[in-house]
């Protein structure tokens, strides 16, 4: 959760129509670039035919474990399995992104004759190599034989076979994921290929012949120790969620539909008494609809299915997404209590009947797909907060036009700001760096999070009834601007109002203290203050001074103070509405 973010983001290029090559495409997704949000690189793929799902990484932190032994491996490959032709793709992301390249492909004559398996689709990097979920069989429709999950060699990529040894009675697959301390896997059902292939088969479908069971598997012994059917009204036992803290023996199911009502749902396994435990915990219903704005096949129905394709579950196991397809529908929900979880959240793009128009302006017809979960609200927030305090006049902008004008140098403008973003980094970590030591207490996480939101709130109360400037700052002389800046700071509670946004970045909550060095929990912390406080005070010197710069070049020291704006009260409501929101999820979590 503590890597820097992403510079590049890779995304599959198909051919619906299988008229030209699938492809790969790079997209630059660091902010600032010439090219961001842009296609940077594509590698297109030699045959036609492929067409790209799922793929995944050679190297991760489940590969990594120490129950394997890949200490060294580097996250560098990217492994892309062709659904129809049954060809894997791997793809070298270095010397750049920019330069990624086909550095091996497996045919699928190989993948037969190792696996007897066909249509490979979802790929993790975990213990033994790289595992892959077949959806196919042997012979030419992948019905010859149940599908089921093949390791490939990490470092060379060699297919090493079938890892089932006692499947049990598991004969459809799709979704796979681990708890690995707890050597467990759990397993989901779809459907075969000729159920598939070409299309949704409607009367296989109404008649309940499509994946309605979830498996428990034994790691290590690669057994099947459980299977639990949902019932054959659960069609399409599709994404499996296990929660991020290996501690939590409970996870998320998400099933596309109910025939009898049309329904999507989520189901909560966990694991009690040596057995595990399923049941359906939250529902969604189907959205009435005019008959011609449906296809043939819901139209007897009168309705839109959510149809439930993805579900994600936040790093700090607190909420999960759902994406629902059919409905142009993406909900969050609580789930503190695993069993019992709360609708809090729903947008609306794209869907069956809805056609809900993106922010864009742009019309969908499909809907929320794929999921995937970020810190980037919280980093936006650390930057926001930066951008809020450099406007204001209080920290400090007017000392650099002032600087200049006396100079009558934009240089001593420019000089002035690096005391100023100096003052304000250390006020920043002064305040900041108390708590980072807090958060090594685990159990007392929510305890300090409450804690430091009511001080906010306290401290934000007090400015609103006291505005009053503390007499101390009169004696800074001007030409400390260092000194100054940190001290005007501290008496605002600038720091103040970071502290509930970097809690939010640290998640101790995530980390089991049984199982995590102090030190290590320690550092981590101290390196996330630090590079909140960086940013934060990058981002107030670059508002301030571009603010300043406005001043100095076109409007002069006579427009501050005949136009000077106060935003003392609007300082103190902001750091009550902080402390308020922290508090309130604080509270929830």
């Amino acid at each position: 959760m503590e890597a820097p973010p992403e510079d590049f983001a890779y995304t599959l290029l198909l051919s619906p129509d299988f008229s030209k090559p699938d492809a790969l495409s790079v997209i630059d997704v660091k902010p600032g670039s010439p090219t961001y949000s842009q296609v940077v690189h594509t590698v297109t793929m030699p045959y036609k035919g492929d067409e790209f799902h799922h793929f995944g990484w050679n190297a991760c932190s489940s590969s990594l474990s120490p129950l394997t032994g890949h200490a060294f491996l580097e996250r560098r490959y990217l492994i892309i399995p062709g659904i129809r032709s049954s060809r894997i793709y791997v793809i070298d992301t270095k010397p750049h992104p920019t330069q990624a390249k086909i550095h091996k492909i497996i045919e699928p004559e190989e993948l037969f004759r190792k696996t007897g398996y066909s249509r490979p689709h979802t790929v993790h990097c975990g213990p033994e190599g790289i595992y892959v979920s077949a959806l196919g069989g042997g012979g030419k429709d992948g019905t010859d034989g149940p599908p089921g999950i093949f390791i490939m060699d990490c470092e060379t990529f060699d297919i090493l076979g079938r890892w089932e040894i006692d499947r049990g009675s598991q004969n459809r697959h799709y979704d796979f994921w681990w708890n690995l301390p707890r050597d467990y896997m759990v397993t989901s059902e779809w459907c075969l290929p000729p159920q598939f292939e070409n299309g949704i088969v409607a009367e296989d479908l109404l008649a309940n012949k499509y994946g309605h069971h979830i498996h428990f598997w034994d790691l290590r012994a690669r057994r099947n120790a459980q299977t639990i059917d949902l019932g054959a009204n659960h069609q399409m036992a599709l994404e499996v969620r296990p929660a991020h803290d290996p501690v939590r023996e409970y996870g998320f199911l998400g099933v596309v539909v109910d025939t009898t009502n049309l329904e999507g749902s989520i189901w909560t396994w966990w694991r009690e008494g040596g057995k595990f435990h399923i049941e359906k915990t939250a529902t969604i219903p189907p959205e009435p609809a005019p008959k011609d704005k449906l296809p043939s096949l819901l139209q007897g129905f009168g309705a839109v299915p959510p149809l439930v394709t993805d579900i994600d579950l936040s790093l700090d196991d607190k909420f999960l997404y759902v994406a629902c397809w059919g409905t142009g529908e993406m909900r969050q929900y609580d789930v503190t209590e695993p069993r019992k979880p709360k609708l809090t959240g729903s947008v609306h793009v794209g869907g069956i009947a809805r056609r809900t128009p993106h922010p864009n302006g742009k019309v969908h017809a499909g809907g929320p797909q794929m999921l995937e979960w970020t810190l980037t609200g919280l980093w936006l927030a650390v930057v926001a907060s930066g951008l809020y305090h450099g406007v204001s006049p209080g920290m400090g902008w007017p000392l650099a036009v002032s600087a200049g004008l006396m100079e009558r140098s934009p240089r001593a403008l420019v000089r002035s700001l690096c005391p100023l973003a100096f003052g304000h980094l250390l006020a920043m970590l002064l305040v900041i760096l108390p708590f980072s030591l807090l958060a090594i207490l685990v159990d007392w996480q929510q305890q300090i999070q409450v804690g430091a939101s009511l001080m906010v709130i306290g401290f934000g109360i007090f400015r609103l009834v006291y505005r009053r400037h503390p007499k101390v700052l009169t004696r800074i002389r001007p030409t400390q601007l260092g000194l100054w800046s940190f001290a005007v700071a501290i008496a605002h509670g600038a720091g103040l109002m970071l502290v509930p946004i970097y809690l939010g970045l640290c998640r101790a909550s995530d980390l089991d203290s049984g199982h995590l060095a102090v030190g290590t929990l320690m550092s981590a912390n101290l390196g996330m203050a630090i590079i909140v406080s960086v940013v934060h005070a990058f981002a107030m010197i670059a508002a301030g001074g571009i603010l300043a710069w406005l001043v100095y070049r076109y409007l002069g020291l006579k427009f501050v103070s005949r136009s000077w704006f106060n935003l003392d009260a609007a300082w103190a409501v902001s750091l009550i509405l902080v402390g308020t929101v922290s508090l309130a999820f604080s509270l929830a979590g």
